[in-house]
C-alpha cells in the first residue's frame, strides 16, 4: 500500500535545478541565493547585485563592484580606513621623507617638498640643487661673488679689503666714468677719470662679447697721466668688452668695463642693371672683416623720397630685384649692413627707368584733307610727345616730313590741311623728362575729291 503522505525531497536530484541553495519544505522545494545575490525571474538562477549604484556602496570615495560583492576603493594619496568603507589621508612625509632631500610638508592627499636656504627645488619636485646667489644682483657684494653649496660669499680684488658688512670692498680705487668717445668701423676711443691714489699706470683689455673670435685679448700700457686710448684693428659691427685697471706699486683696482660697438661700413661694389622696363636688380659683395648678419635693402622714389618697397635679407645675399617700377622715374636704391648691435651706412646708386611708348595706335575721322590720331598713353609722366608725319604723294613722287610737338596730356590729334588721297605714316613717340621713348607708327590715307579724279 502506497503512503500518499510521504514527502518527496525534490533538492535530492540536482539540486532542485537551483543554481545556489535548495531549500525542500513538504510537498514543496524553493531556490535561493547567497549575499550579493538576488534570485531570478525565473525561480532558480541568482543575479549579481550591484551595491555601488546605491549610495556608491557606503564607500568614502571609490566602490568597485565585484561578482557576488563589491569593495571600497581609495585614491592616490589615501588608504582604507579598518571599517571598510571610508577613506584616510596617508601621511607619505612619514615614510623616507615622501622622497624630499630637505622638508617634505604633508597636505591632505597628497604632499609637497620645499628645500632649505641657498637651496632650490630641482624639475623632478624632490631634490634640491644648491642656489647661486650671485646670478641676482651679484649677490649684493660691491666686487666679486663666490657661490658656495647652500650659500655665497664676497671677497675683493687685490689691494682690496672686506668691510664688515661683508659685502662692500675699501681699498685701491678703480677708475671713474670710463666710456666711449668715439667709434669707427675699425677702431674706438675711451676715456676715463683716473682713481685718487697714486697710480703707476693702466692696462686695458678687450675682447669681443659674441659673434667673432679674436686670437687673443690685448693689453696696452698707458702712462698715469694718459687718461684716453684709441684700440684699432678691430672688426666691424662687433660689441667689444673693454677693461681698465689701474695699477699702483703693490697692487692693482679693480676692473671697470663698458661695452663699445664698431660701426659697419656699407656693402661695396655696389651696381645697378635694368632687368626690364619695369624692374632692376641691384647687387652689391660684403665689406671685410665685417660681422654683417644680413642687409636691408629699400627702393625710394628720387624726387618725392618715398620709399616704394623694403626688404630684409640674409647674410648670404649678394643681390636683390625690385618691380613693377614706374617707367621714366628716377629711383634711389641703398643697401646697409646689420648687425646684432648696428645698422651701417648706406651704399646708393641712381637709375631711370625707361620711357614706355603710347600704344594702340589708330587712324579714324578721314577726311580728304584730314586725318584724326588716337592712342592710349603710357604709363610715364610725361612732358610732351613728338608726333613725325611722312608722306609720299601718288602724282609728284616726292616725299615730305614734318613734326608736331604736342602736349604729355594728350591722346589725340586732329592733322589737317593734309593732300587728298595720299598715304602718311604717322611715328609717335612719348617724351619724358629723362628720355624718349620708342617711336610708335601707324599709317592713314586721306580721302579723294571729284576734282582730282577728273583731272
Amino acid at each position: 500500500m502506497i503512503d500518499l503522505k510521504r514527502d518527496v525531497n525534490e533538492c535530492s536530484a540536482a539540486n532542485g535545478g537551483c543554481l545556489q541553495t535548495c531549500t525542500n519544505y513538504f510537498g514543496s522545494f524553493q531556490c535561493s541565493c547567497g549575499i550579493g545575490y538576488t534570485l531570478n525571474v525565473d525561480g532558480v538562477s541568482c543575479d549579481d547585485i550591484n551595491e555601488c549604484s546605491v549610495a556608491n556602496g557606503g564607500c568614502g570615495q571609490n566602490c568597485s563592484n565585484t561578482i557576488g560583492s563589491f569593495q571600497c576603493i581609495c585614491g592616490t594619496g589615501y588608504a582604507l580606513n579598518v571599517d571598510g568603507f571610508a577613506c584616510d589621508d596617508i601621511n607619505e612625509c612619514n615614510t623616507a621623507n615622501g622622497g624630499c632631500s630637505h622638508v617634505c610638508d604633508n597636505t591632505i592627499g597628497s604632499f609637497e617638498c620645499f628645500c632649505n636656504t641657498g637651496y632650490m627645488l630641482d624639475v623632478d619636485g624632490f631634490a634640491c640643487s644648491d642656489f647661486n646667489e650671485c646670478n641676482t644682483a651679484n649677490g649684493g657684494c660691491g666686487q666679486f661673488c663666490n657661490n658656495t653649496i647652500g650659500s655665497f660669499n664676497c671677497y675683493c680684488a687685490p689691494g682690496y679689503s672686506l668691510r664688515v658688512d661683508r659685502f662692500t670692498c675699501t681699498g685701491f680705487g678703480p677708475v671713474s666714468q670710463l666710456s666711449c668717445t668715439f667709434t669707427t668701423t675699425t677702431s674706438i676711443s675711451i676715456t676715463w677719470i683716473e682713481p685718487v691714489p697714486d697710480v703707476k699706470g693702466y692696462d686695458i683689455i678687450y675682447i669681443p662679447t659674441h659673434g667673432f673670435f679674436q686670437p687673443s685679448p690685448k693689453t696696452h700700457f698707458r702712462s698715469p697721466g694718459d687718461t684716453t686710448a684709441t684700440i684699432s684693428g678691430l672688426f666691424s659691427g662687433v660689441q667689444y668688452s673693454l677693461s681698465v685697471f689701474a695699477f699702483g706699486l703693490w697692487n692693482d683696482s679693480a676692473n671697470v668695463s663698458t661695452e663699445c660697438i664698431t660701426g659697419l661700413p656699407p656693402p661695396i661694389n655696389i651696381s645697378l642693371s635694368l632687368a626690364s622696363r619695369e624692374s632692376v636688380v641691384v647687387r652689391w659683395s660684403k665689406p671685410a672683416r665685417s660681422l654683417v648678419l644680413g642687409y636691408r635693402v629699400w627702393l625710394a622714389d628720387k624726387e618725392t623720397m618715398i620709399v616704394a618697397s623694403s626688404r630684409h635679407l640674409p647674410q648670404s645675399a649678394v643681390s636683390a630685384a625690385f618691380t613693377s617700377l614706374v617707367p621714366a622715374t628716377e629711383y634711389v636704391v641703398a643697401v646697409s649692413c646689420i648687425s646684432t648691435f648696428v645698422q651701417g651706412p648706406q651704399a646708393d646708386v641712381t637709375i631711370i627707368t625707361e620711357t614706355d611708348p603710347p600704344f594702340n595706335l589708330f587712324v579714324d575721322d578721314v577726311r580728304n584733307n584730314r586725318l584724326a590720331l588716337f592712342w592710349t598713353p603710357p604709363v610715364a609722366k610725361l612732358i610732351g610727345y613728338e608726333l613725325q608725319i611722312d608722306s609720299t604723294g601718288q602724282r609728284r613722287k616726292r616725299r615730305s616730313t614734318s613734326t608736331i610737338t604736342l602736349p604729355g596730356s594728350s591722346d589725340s590729334y586732329l592733322i589737317q590741311d593734309l593732300v587728298p588721297a595720299t598715304q602718311y605714316v604717322l611715328s609717335l613717340t612719348a617724351v619724358s623728362r629723362f628720355a624718349r621713348s620708342t617711336a610708335m607708327t601707324t599709317t592713314g590715307i586721306t580721302g579723294m575729291i571729284e576734282q582730282l579724279e577728273k583731272q
